[in-house]
């Protein structure tokens, strides 16, 4: 038999768990000190929600746990993943949903090619270079989303999502390679949508669920992302230029 180890939720992973579900297919949540792990950590776990049968064929999705031995891999997130770099047209290939539905030999939704744009490269989904995804069709989805797991109307989050846009607009910027990008000293939780959707690069500084100190970049053009990466001067890099994003602790 398979088995899925599911890493952090998220709108992404909510849609692979159903999947699975409608499938009739065995998963199982990563774990650390017995709490789901979030992403900061989940590639760090060390133990599953429930007892994986033995001989069983497992699959790793966005996570990885400590001590087992995995028989495939889906992700997009690090280097040598099979999603790592995709470009927006391989948007399928390159979301950890679409490498799913590949394997189950599934067509996916228009609903579930929204949902992978989404996840893999939402700034260049907004721009259009997501085949068969319509920018106006994602940012309705995305705002529901988001309302959903915020726990405010359509209308509260399209307003978040403005003021976001106002915040980035009137930042201060500096350049990064050469590209002006806005700088969030404190970032709002609808930044980073604000960003995708209107096409507005910024850096950050935030705080990890773990109380450490990260810094990124999100919404910049590849060239800009790698010069970052390599400026940056942060411990635990990550990020990948194709997608638009990066990240690293102080």
């Amino acid at each position: 038999m398979r088995v899925f180890i599911l890493g952090a939720s998220d709108p992404e992973m909510e849609e692979i768990e159903a999947v699975l579900t409608a499938h009739n297919e065995e998963f199982r949540y990563a774990t650390v000190h017995g709490r789901r792990v979030y992403a900061q950590c989940a590639y760090d776990a060390n133990n599953v929600s429930a007892r994986i049968p033995k001989n069983a064929e497992i699959v790793f999705v966005e996570c990885h746990v400590l001590g087992l031995a995995t028989s495939a891999t889906i992700d997009h997130h690090r280097e040598g993943d099979p999603g790592f770099g995709r470009p927006p047209s391989d948007y399928l290939e390159g979301s950890s949903l679409g490498q799913l539905l590949k394997m189950l030999n599934c067509e996916p939704t228009p609903l579930q090619r929204i949902i992978a744009a989404a996840d893999h490269c939402p700034t260049q989904a907004y721009r259009g270079e997501c085949p068969l995804v319509n920018p106006t069709d994602l940012a309705h989805w995305r705002t529901l989303s988001r309302a959903k797991r915020r726990g405010v109307t359509f209308d509260e989050m399209n307003a978040a999502i403005l003021r976001g846009k106002a915040l980035l607009d009137s930042a201060e910027k500096i350049e990064v390679g050469s590209e002006q990008v806005s700088i969030m000293h404190n970032r709002d939780d609808e930044i980073p949508e604000a960003s995708a959707r209107f096409d507005i690069p910024f850096v950050y500084k935030g705080t990890s669920p773990a109380g450490s100190i990260k810094y990124g970049i999100m919404g910049a053009k590849p060239d800009t992302i790698a010069v970052w990466m390599a400026q940056c001067e942060l411990s635990n890099v990550y990020g990948d230029p194709v997608r638009g994003y990066a990240g690293g602790y102080a």
